[in-house]
């Protein structure tokens, strides 16, 4: 889990003042996405990387929505590929947002 404010915590929680579209999948593996590339420049970053499914960009994306040392965080879409090598498809991704120092 992020390190969420108090309001997002119960922003995202399963209570009446939560949001359903801001809730995490509580089995999500993170080990289904990896990173390839991460810059940064004045606080603005551009995160990319691979996942076995958009879900699990999605899931990524909400639980750096959720923290507190992020801001500003949109996926930018991606596609499908395959890989060559090992004929297994996987999905590349960008996200962009705000570092909060």
């Amino acid at each position: 889990m992020p390190t969420m404010s108090k309001a997002m915590a119960t922003r995202i929680s399963e209570g009446p003042q939560g949001d359903p579209n801001r809730r995490f999948a509580l089995d999500w593996d993170p080990r289904h996405v990896w990173i390839t590339s991460f810059t940064e420049k004045a606080g603005a970053f551009t995160f990319e990387g691979g996942a076995q499914s958009d879900a699990d960009v999605t899931q990524l994306a909400k639980r750096m929505q959720a923290s507190v040392y992020f801001e500003e965080v949109t996926p930018r879409g991606g596609e499908r590929l395959t890989d060559r090598e090992s004929g297994s498809t996987y999905y590349r991704f960008t996200i962009t947002g705000r570092v909060v120092y």
